[in-house]
């Protein structure tokens, strides 16, 4: 028994593969089937199997099982190249693939395997516009000054109604501080030693690391557009935000 729900997809949670979880169970013991399940919540349109770990397991394992349960094809995968792979181990092992509303014969039946790939065809077409989507409208928010990065940066918290960012003054003390020091010429190894003698603390409320005071100081976020209106033509510049 496969399951996996897609973590690009909103609309899937744990209570989605809770349900999928019910509901291949309920088929399998229905019709007397004993079972194991691998299951796994990642992206299906990933083109590299090593990503699956738990259809990669499956795979290396099923010639000591008699099918492959799913809910539905486009579970195994919405890339063409795992679907094929997948296809290739049901061939060569004669192992069918069961849904609750089919039984695909992949090794001996010619319209299970025409079915199949177009099957995958169009979950990976799928797959791609809504990457597609979910990129524009990311885009989109970001223009409007929208926040979608998932956790604030230091120095700042994310306004769950505006969605934007709003200045966590505690904190942002801290970040005015590291680009001081970085105006004066200071490196990443000063700043961080600075800022650890002195007694600041990341956002962990431990002591800085090399790694984080590089991120704070390249973080985009940091920075804000200051425009200036001269007749018709408008002219920007980068001043640090914080």
């Amino acid at each position: 028994m496969y399951l996996r729900i897609s973590q690009d997809k909103k609309l899937e949670n744990f209570e989605t593969l809770v349900n999928h979880r019910t509901l291949l169970e309920s088929f399998a013991c229905k019709n007397g089937f004993t079972f194991e399940t691998y299951e796994e919540v990642l992206s299906g349109g990933s083109s590299e199997l090593g990503k699956r770990p738990q259809l990669q397991r499956l795979l290396n394992e099923i010639e000591t099982f008699d099918a492959i349960l799913v809910v539905e094809l486009s579970r195994l995968s919405r890339n063409g190249l795992i679907s094929e792979t997948v296809l290739q181990y049901c061939k060569d092992y004669d192992k069918p693939i069961i849904t609750p509303e089919k039984v695909y014969d992949l090794a001996n039946n010619d319209h299970d395997v025409l079915t199949f790939r177009f099957g995958a065809l169009i979950a990976s077409q799928e797959h791609a516009l809504i990457g597609k989507r979910s990129k524009n409208n990311k885009i989109q928010m970001a223009r409007a000054g929208l926040y979608i990065s998932g956790s604030p940066p230091f120095g700042y918290v994310r306004n769950p109604k505006t969605k934007k960012l709003e200045i966590k003054e505690e904190e942002a003390e801290t970040i005015r501080y590291i680009f001081t020091l970085h105006s004066q010429g200071l490196g990443s190894f000063k700043i961080r030693d600075i800022l650890n003698a002195e007694g600041y603390k990341s956002a962990t409320g431990k002591y800085f690391n090399l790694s984080s005071i590089k991120r704070i100081i390249k973080n985009p976020v940091y920075k804000g557009w200051t425009v200036f209106h001269d007749r018709k033509k408008v002219k920007k510049e980068w001043q640090v935000y914080l």
